[in-house]
């Protein structure tokens, strides 16, 4: 079936709907066999979530994403990483309904997590801070805002070889924070691309899935389909 799905989402144009379909019994069948908390099962719903982004079914990739932080907060008293990064795809899907107030929540607890994981310096770190920074925006408080984005505007700075996008975002959404209400650059922040990478469909937010890192995040912790997981196959 896995591989079937693969097949679905390679064509042109990828058939999302059949990927859904039958990547809804992929996880039923894993539930049943190996149960909610095993890392396979997590992986596949990581995938799960994803493809309904891409239908923005954004309510049931939140249901998805968040029943699988609920099995490791169950399992550890301090949450991997990893979950920290699903949080921020959780917060994306709030920030894109509208609920800012639930997403800047997110976004928040995440911060301190990342800057512990990746260091204060680190683009993880500063795409996180260009994420609070725009949802702190969309909620009409700029000198919340305005703190974390000029933050991250000095990171991106110092790799805008490899991250210029990430920089050219953050001077944008800082242009709006200084300068409210002008929206000098024409850029619309109802969907910023701080949240979303514009034109190419694929949410820029880390999830479970290596594959969905960024290439930094890929060779610091290897491209293995349960990464960061551990050896074990039940989570915990």
């Amino acid at each position: 079936m896995v591989r079937l799905v693969k097949v679905y989402i390679s064509q042109s144009p990828p058939r999302i709907s059949d990927a859904i379909d039958l990547q809804q019994q992929v996880v039923k069948i894993l539930k049943a066999s190996l149960g909610d908390d095993h890392v396979v099962t997590l992986v596949e719903m990581g995938y799960l979530a994803l493809f309904y982004e891409e239908q923005d079914r954004l309510e049931e990739a939140e249901r998805v994403l968040q029943s699988i932080v609920d099995v490791y907060r169950r399992h550890n008293k301090n949450m991997p990483i990893l979950c920290y990064g699903i949080m921020q795809r959780i917060a994306r899907l709030y920030f894109l309904q509208g609920r800012f107030e639930e997403a800047m929540c997110a976004l928040v607890e995440c911060v301190d997590p990342y800057i512990e994981e990746y260091g204060p310096n680190s683009v993880e770190s500063a795409r996180i801070k260009t994420d609070l920074a725009a949802t702190f925006y969309q909620l009409g408080d700029m000198l919340e805002a305005e703190r974390p984005a000029k933050e991250a505007e000095q990171v991106f700075a110092e790799h805008i070889d490899t991250h210029g996008e990430d920089y050219m975002d953050v001077l944008n959404l800082l242009d709006n924070i200084q300068n409210p209400g002008t929206n000098h650059i024409g850029r619309a922040y109802g969907k910023p691309t701080a949240l979303v990478k514009t034109g190419r469909g694929v949410p820029r937010i880390e999830g479970l899935h290596p594959r969905s890192r960024s290439p930094e995040l890929r060779a610091k912790h290897g491209d293995q389909d349960t990464a960061e997981v551990g050896n074990t196959n039940q989570v915990g």
